[in-house]
């Protein structure tokens, strides 16, 4: 359709330059052809024609340019991927096995040395630790909770010696030094409950359990790997958890170590 009215525009030009010279020629139709209705009739057709053939062409270039696209599109498409195909995770290698061998040996070997005096201490930890986690599942409230605290710290203190400990045994779990080279250290005995020292001096100016560069167990630690264990004698000065919660369900006592030695 829009090649019609690309005729009428062409044909239209040479009509209106005729019809302002020849308006006869242009107008056979009129008793009394003029120039001026030869120019305006011919310039309206123009205009009509080309009015008319930009609408009926922009629907084409639109079907045109959808087209195209497609075929662009259908032409960039990649192509599927193969498919995988899955594969199991690899199998712990002999170094990850031994190492796991040898934690599991730290502990079982800490656990044969243990003496009774710190198994009871360590069952009055866990019981109360099970107590508190149970109350807390039922709804108790914070006078119930720190009653049970309270009963946790009368119950062992009959396994101290007003807090001395002596031969007790665990797993070297963590150790370095702060800013002064003092220092610290933390030993895991049983499941939840754990033996050190601060790690800083601010927080260790009351206990004084930073041990320094010139003492005997400063010498002993400095050629143990970690996961060694060890058998400990000093005397507990504090806990160090910031909440009661943790203080019962997984305490850190703080000790200031009279002697730290590997169990052979």
């Amino acid at each position: 359709m829009n090649d019609i009215f690309l005729i009428l525009v062409l044909l239209s030009l040479p009509a209106i330059v005729v019809g302002a010279i020849k308006p006869r020629w242009v107008m056979p139709w009129a008793a009394t052809p003029k120039r001026l209705p030869a120019i305006g009739l011919y310039c309206a057709v123009l205009v009509a024609s080309f009015v008319a053939f930009g609408v009926t062409s922009e629907p084409q270039e639109a079907a045109t340019a959808e087209a195209d696209t497609t075929e662009q599109a259908t032409q960039e498409a990649p192509e599927p991927e193969p498919a995988t195909i899955a594969t199991t995770e690899p199998e712990p290698t002999q170094t990850e096995a031994d190492l796991d061998w040898g934690i599991d040996r730290a502990d079982t070997l800490a656990a044969e040395h243990m003496p009774e005096g710190q198994a009871g201490f360590i069952r009055v930890m866990e019981q109360a630790a099970a107590d508190y986690e149970e109350a807390l599942r039922q709804g108790a409230n914070d006078l119930r909770l720190s009653r049970i605290d309270r009963q946790r710290r009368d119950e062992s203190r009959q396994y101290t010696d007003q807090g001395h400990v002596t031969d007790w045994v665990g797993v070297l779990d963590h150790m370095g030094t702060n800013r002064e080279g003092k220092a610290y250290v933390q030993i895991w005995t049983g499941d939840m409950v754990s033996f050190k020292t601060w790690n800083n001096a601010l927080s260790d100016i009351q206990a004084g359990s930073l041990i320094p560069q010139d003492s005997p167990i400063y010498d002993a630690l400095m050629d143990l790997p970690l996961d060694t264990p060890v058998r400990f004698s000093g005397r507990i000065v504090d806990e160090a958890s910031v909440t009661e919660h943790g203080s019962v369900t997984q305490p850190e006592f703080i000790v200031v170590f009279s002697s730290i030695e590997p169990i052979n």
